[in-house]
């Protein structure tokens, strides 16, 4: 991601910084279901990248990326 893994954390941590962070969290969930809602079932059992890098998620199916996914959310 552009961001990278986890955001920088913000200068200030009030009130308003912890609604942004909620605010991108929301918007990274409605890309997410966007991306599923157009996504064929056939392509779920395709690998992610070439090599196994479980640490990295590739060679996993993308099936096993979403179940992680929701597990995370």
């Amino acid at each position: 991601p552009e961001m990278g893994d986890w955001p920088a954390l913000p200068d200030v941590r009030d009130a308003k910084a912890w609604r942004q962070a909620q605010d991108l969290l929301l918007a990274a969930h409605a890309r997410v279901l966007h991306a599923l809602a157009g996504c064929p079932e056939s392509r779920l059992a395709e690998r992610v990248g070439g090599e196994v890098d479980l640490a990295l998620g590739a060679g996993m199916t993308h099936r096993a990326m979403v179940r992680g996914l929701a597990q995370h959310h």
